[in-house]
């Protein structure tokens, strides 16, 4: 779409500009990245590098003054990263996550989202002043205000008072980084108050007008739409995502398709092309459409809440027309360094944001890869009936296969899963996305005057939409249609783009030597001949001659024009046959740096569920243990930080989930990962529940979950073995005899050895359990041990440490939990014994990593 309305301006008019922008956007992103790497030394080579670069060009005569700005560039990008980077001289007096501080606010409002229970306000130019302490104010660039009603309109300066509080920092591998994430789009904190007063009324009426509009169309929407499909409509075009349902979300995600429910810029230049036609079909003039073209686009960009992908649209579709405006060709490469250098400056850290780098990766896919790869896979054909047809179907696959091998890392970095498919599913549902957008346009704005004209106008986009849940549901119905590969390093990232550079510049360098050697040809055999006509004249033969002489030049002119093609055809074959042969190693070559993973080692990581207990094991043989998996503090545990850590560690299969007993802070996470379809394309093998006479509802209830999963069930008691050869994992309790009192006692206890290393997983285990193991002579002394029930004093006692001696004690348990775990009195029986402790807590995730021999323990929170 976007491309079409380029089409449309620079045939209008046409001059061709340069690129310097684009430099300006790779220096300002190489001052971002150091300055969020915190590299101080390679800041100082680059500069020194710098500097003398200009002493050389100054001292021969060659300096330009752009050397110079992307020096400045550079230190400018460095600098601004820095200081968003700096703590607040707020947040020293927040203690941590869980409690804040009483303070009072003056900021303006910002946007105002409808949420289920409560009202969302973002504030921005934030005054923070601290309650207890009025003397000690910051400014906060900005601060989620969470209220149960409001009085305020958007632009409005308001006075708050209330709780503030920091968002939660990352805990484990592969959840998500809600500091991080806000940090990037300028909030720093979240805050439960109230608006006490409206200090300054907005002056501009345009804002409130535009909320006012949007909030009418969503009503409009909600009238004459159902849920699902009224949800869609609002993320589509209003770019409001929170009435959409998780299932649709989820399944758009999983095929690969999730940008088609955001704002970007197929959205904008649709919008903007169709105003801009209809007003010169109207017979408006070029610079008044222009005018209103992009006032309506940026009034649409407020209304869509002004994301990332928005932003960047609009100021590629500013560009398109300020370069018609100006009588300039239309540079998509520089309209794309213009956008990222704007947004960046903004906010340093967006550089982070996945959003920003799925949507600028998929340009660059565009403008840099997809050309390359087109000119590799398309050749005209001699029968030109279906060259446009063969050229459109060639063209979009190389687009779509392009913006994925663009966008790939990211994908993985963050997500961690392949759609496979979605190459495919992205050629067969884009091109339908501009109707989806017309009728869904249509329909809500005929729907806020007419709810039966809304209902039929938005008909189209119904049906197209239900076709698009069809597709998505049938292909992930195909073998293999998601597979989940983990989080790439850094390092593979980096290696990764540095062969996707090299491959694209070495297709262009062959393509570019083609085209010179063309023209070279072709004023070679000009100048032979013009040489020859001017042989003929010189010597002045008659007619008859001069014709047979003609006769056999020409004759040896198709000889030698045969020839010299023939040599340019070959040589030209052995290029593309060059091409193709680098293209075939080096792509698989970079999807497999990208999704390769190494398991030597035995690995073993407590997951930071709060309240409850998940730990994953992996053998050297990549088999895969979980032993319990739930959460009393965590909603959704198993969704939003199991699941997400087996996926990052690339788990596709766990061999073994270990169930020590039913208690919901053990299990729940594991009935919701059995409770979803597909078990969130995670394939389970076994489970190992323990043998007990007595079960529960619950136990039962479980039982049946897992059979109806087709999945296997083992049963263990004291004296069971289960796994592979080089980890023998042994049951040690419950034992048949054993007459437990609660769900506790029962709880599985599994010794874990591997060459010299032992490890004890006790679940919930008490004196008891304890007591029985000791009783039967089945404990020795352990590396490792998995502090029962969370730390609670009644277990792990002092008689039960004496014989293990753990060297390492990990204890997993909620901040500010209601039982005071870990128990002071625990921590001391611990230490007696000289273990080195780690709590979840204040490590976060607890990795352990060992040969068979050392042991390396790794805090996921480097610091308190």
């Amino acid at each position: 779409m976007l491309i079409l309305f380029i089409k449309t301006i620079n045939n209008e008019r046409v001059k061709r500009i340069k690129r310097p922008l684009t430099g300006v956007a790779i220096v300002y992103i190489l001052g971002d990245i150091c300055a969020m790497a915190d590299i101080q030394m390679i800041t100082v080579i680059i500069s020194a590098s710098v500097l003398a670069w200009l002493f050389i060009n100054v001292f021969q005569k060659k300096f330009k003054p752009i050397y110079l700005s992307l020096l400045l560039v550079f230190f400018m990008a460095y600098s601004l990263t820095k200081q968003q980077l700096e703590p607040n001289l707020i947040s020293s007096y927040i203690t941590d996550e869980t409690s804040g501080v009483s303070v009072s606010i003056i900021g303006i409002v910002d946007k105002i989202q409808e949420k289920e229970t409560y009202k969302q306000i973002y504030l921005r130019q934030n005054t923070i002043t601290l309650s207890q302490n009025p003397k000690i104010s910051s400014y906060s660039s900005g601060v989620i205000l969470n209220v149960d009603e409001y009085i305020c309109d958007i632009g409005d300066t308001v006075r708050v008072t209330g709780n503030l509080k920091e968002f939660p920092s990352l805990r484990n591998t592969g959840g998500f980084d809600s500091k991080l994430y806000y940090k990037t789009i300028n909030m720093e904190y979240k805050c439960t108050g109230n608006i006490v007063e409206i200090i300054q009324k907005n002056e501009n009426e345009i804002l409130p007008i535009l909320n006012n509009f949007k909030n009418r169309l969503k009503i409009s929407y909600g009238t004459i739409a159902d849920e699902k499909d009224s949800g869609l409509y609002d993320s589509i075009v209003l770019g409001d995502n929170e009435g959409m349902l998780e299932g649709i979300s989820d399944l758009y995600k999983d095929n690969g398709i999730a940008h088609l429910l955001a704002i970007s810029g197929m959205q904008i230049s649709m919008i903007g092309m169709l105003l801009y036609k209809l007003l010169r079909k109207a017979g408006i003039r070029f610079v008044p459409c222009a005018i209103v073209s992009l006032a309506i686009v940026i009034c649409y960009g407020i209304i869509t809440g002004n994301g990332v992908s928005t932003i960047r649209a609009i100021i590629m579709f500013v560009a398109v027309v300020g370069a018609g405006v100006c009588g300039r060709t239309y540079d998509m490469l520089t309209a794309t360094s213009m956008a990222a250098v704007a947004i960046l400056i903004q906010s340093p850290t967006m550089f982070l944001n996945c959003g920003f780098l799925l949507s600028f990766g998929a340009i660059l896919g565009m403008i840099v890869i997809a050309p390359a790869i087109n000119s590799i896979v398309y050749t005209p054909n001699k029968d030109k009936k279906y060259n446009g047809i063969i050229k459109f179907l060639v063209y979009s696959a190389s687009m779509s296969f392009s913006i994925n091998l663009a966008t790939l890392p990211v994908i993985l970095y963050f997500y961690f899963q392949i759609p496979i498919y979605s190459v495919l599913i992205n050629i067969i549902l884009i091109p339908l996305m501009a109707f989806v957008m017309l009728s869904a346009c249509c329909g809500g704005l005929l729907g806020v005057v007419n709810r039966v004209a809304g209902v039929f106008f938005i008909g189209m986009a119904h049906y197209i939409l239900n076709f698009y849940e069809v597709v998505c549901i049938w292909f992930l119905k195909l073998p293999y249609s998601i597979v989940i590969v983990g989080q790439p390093s850094i390092v593979q990232i980096i290696i990764y783009y540095l062969i996707l550079i090299l491959l694209i510049a070495y297709i262009n360098y062959i393509k570019k030597s083609q085209g010179e050697n063309i023209t070279q040809d072709e004023a070679n055999t000009r100048a032979d001949a013009n040489a020859q006509d001017k042989t003929k004249k010189q010597d002045g033969i008659n007619i008859l001659g001069e014709t047979k002489i003609q006769d056999v030049n020409k004759s040896k002119d198709v000889n030698k024009s045969k020839v010299v093609n023939k040599s340019k055809v070959e040589n030209k074959t052995k290029s593309e046959k060059k091409i193709n042969w680098w293209v075939m190693l080096l792509i698989p070559t970079m999807i497999l740096i990208i999704c390769y993973k190494s398991f030597e080692e035995l690995e073993i990581n407590m997951i930071d569920v709060g309240q409850g207990d998940s730990i994953f094991v992996r053998t050297p043989q990549n088999t895969t243990y979980l032993f319990d998996g739930g959460s009393s503090d965590v909603k959704n545990v198993g969704k939003y930080r199991i699941v997400p850590f087996l996926k990052a560690s690339g788990v596709r299969t766990l061999d073994y989930i270990v169930v020590s007993h039913m208690d919901s802070d053990h299990i729940n996470g594991i009935v919701e990962m059995l409770s979803d379809a597909d078990c969130f394309y995670i394939n389970i093998k076994n489970i190992v529940l323990p043998k007990i006479k007595e079960k529960d509802q619950v136990y039962i209830g479980l039982e049946e979950t897992i059979k109806n999963k087709g999945i296997h069930i083992i049963y263990v008691s004291a004296g069971d073995e289960f796994g592979d050869e080089s980890v023998i994992m042994k049951c040690l309790h419950p034992s048949q005899t054993f007459a437990y009192t609660s769900q506790n006692g029962y709880s599985t206890t599994v010794s874990l050895n591997y060459k010299n290393f032992d490890m004890l997983f006790t679940g919930d285990l008490e004196t008891d359990g304890e007591d029985a193991m000791m009783d039967e002579k089945m404990l020795k002394d352990y590396d490792v041990l998995k502090v029962a029930h969370h730390g609670s004093m009644y277990s792990s006692q002092q008689t039960f440490l004496d014989i293990i001696k753990p060297e390492i004690a990990i204890i997993s348990c909620g901040i500010k939990n209601g039982y005071g775990h870990p128990h002071p009195e625990l921590i001391n029986r611990l230490r007696s014994h000289n273990s080195q402790i780690y709590i979840t807590t204040e490590c976060g995730e607890i990795t352990l990593k060992t040969d068979g021999f050392r042991i390396g323990v790794e805090r996921f929170l480097k610091t308190n």
